[in-house]
């Protein structure tokens, strides 16, 4: 239960109170045999107004993930079926933890029939990602008044043929990357390519892999073709830490994946550092930009729990203890159905001890609109052109063995570029809370929150604060 002065985040002379009630269900299950996993986790939000006609609210959230190998069948599968929760308005409230304002859930349905067999040296691929987007709300009107939806379709297939004979080997990927629009009337993505790249190992914790591609590209009513040369270089200079680097040159001119991650039994570091050609539907279908909380936990542990199943099992235990949301505030994906040339980072880092842990994570990202060699027909109904920056940092201090405190702060801006100039969101938050097990499988929760948001629409700042207590119990 939560008690807010300003409910609708609204200016001063229009903020009103009120008391909101919240219920959130869940259910964790496993269920594996010869040949299959199933991996399970749903709740929903359900979220009521005590006296404010604000519209009561269920959020629905998780899904399932499940993977099929038939002993006697080469052909295997797996899955996944989810709702995950994105922000209605990219340059509105953005927000701490749970919260129903300016949210919509987007349902997603995955399936993935793929091969992987190895014949002496020679490992071989073939697999093909298909996942089916549905968000029942439109993010907004047409040029002819109609509701505009972002409802879309994403193929993703992958041949990989792979040597893995010493001292040298090779490895040609061929793939192709489709993003469909349903429900409007803007031609399809697509993104087609043929990759060699030979590894060539230089000492034990290095190697470099030389790269030549040829890729065909179709967007914004045009189509592409072009050579691509780059290369990739791999370090390993201490035990669970890694380096990568690739970069490639290609018609939109440099693209690169850099990535590090040094782990130690009390803390991770890592960051990641990427310019490439995407989509809006496609980096929705592996959403999302910032790091996760459990993946940061699973990193944690890696060190101190080797098996998967009893790691994840850890992970969601200490999760559960010391009260973690699933995921630290994500980057603000902004709606567009053309092309975009996308420029992100991220920086993590996770520090635990006996009694404090400390976690701090930051992000950019700026997206462009890839603009064409030839005069497009149709003109965009939106822009995804952006620049954004947030960070979220979070320190908790174990009170006793049955009590922990957290405080959370958290700073977005959201600042659009191009077609989007003049729309601008600054979002700010501040949390105390204190959680405290009552027993084995119940849980109690308060907190105190004060946030700020001002963007271009309210013409200055709208200022929260709220109490809020809750309940948990784990039957």
């Amino acid at each position: 239960m939560t008690v807010s002065n300003n409910i609708a985040l609204s200016l001063a002379d229009q903020a009103r109170s009120d008391i909101v009630q919240q219920f959130v269900p869940q259910a964790v299950f496993r269920s594996m045999g010869a040949g299959y996993l199933v991996d399970g986790k749903f709740s929903a939000n359900l979220v009521n107004y005590a006296r404010n006609p604000l519209k009561n609210t269920a959020l629905p959230e998780g899904g399932v993930d499940f993977n099929v190998r038939p002993p006697e069948n080469p052909v295997s599968l797996d899955g996944r079926i989810d709702a995950v929760t994105t922000l209605a308005d990219p340059f509105g409230f953005v927000g701490l933890g749970i919260t129903p304002t300016n949210r919509q859930t987007i349902y997603r349905t995955r399936f993935s029939p793929y091969v992987d067999r190895a014949v002496g040296t020679l490992q071989w691929t073939l697999r093909s990602d298909n996942t089916w987007m549905r968000t029942p709300q439109p993010v907004g009107v047409d040029a002819n008044n109609q509701g505009f939806y972002t409802d879309a379709y994403v193929q993703r297939d992958l041949l990989r043929l792979e040597s893995r004979e010493l001292p040298f080997g090779w490895r040609v990927d061929v793939s192709r990357t489709s993003t469909t629009y349903l429900r409007q009337p803007d031609p399809s993505i697509g993104f087609e390519s043929m990759r060699l790249a030979v590894p060539l190992p230089l000492t034990t914790e290095t190697k470099v892999e030389p790269r030549i591609a040829r890729e065909w590209v179709r967007f914004n009513n045009q189509q592409l073709s072009e050579s691509v040369l780059g290369g990739m270089v791999s370090w390993r200079p201490f035990p669970r830490s890694s380096v990568d680097a690739a970069v490639e040159q290609r018609f939109f001119g440099k693209a690169w994946d850099a990535n590090f991650s040094f782990q130690q039994p009390l803390w991770v570091l890592s960051g990641t550092s990427k310019r490439a050609l995407t989509a809006y539907a496609s980096r929705l279908s592996t959403y999302s930009t910032a790091s996760s909380v459990e993946a940061m936990a699973n990193k944690i542990l890696q060190v101190t729990v080797k098996d998967d199943q009893d790691r994840a099992q850890a992970v969601r235990e200490l999760m559960a203890r010391m009260n973690l949301p699933d995921s630290s505030s994500p980057a603000v994906e902004v709606f567009s159905s053309r092309a975009q040339l996308q420029q992100s980072s991220n920086f993590t880092v996770g520090i635990r001890g006996v009694r404090n842990g400390l976690t701090l994570d930051m992000y950019q990202v700026n997206t462009s609109e890839v603009a064409a060699r030839t005069d497009s027909s149709v003109s965009p109904a939106f822009s995804g052109a952006s620049e954004q920056f947030g960070a979220t940092l979070s320190w908790n201090h174990r009170l006793s063995s049955t009590e922990l405190m957290e405080v959370s702060i958290m700073t977005v801006h959201i600042l659009g570029q191009g077609l989007n100039v003049g729309q601008e969101s600054r979002n700010q938050t501040v949390e105390l809370s204190v959680a405290s097990r009552l027993s084995a499988r119940t849980g109690f929760t308060a907190g105190l929150r004060y946030q700020t948001l001002s963007t271009a629409a309210l013409a200055g700042t709208a200022r929260e604060t709220a109490a809020y207590v809750g309940l948990q119990h784990h039957f």
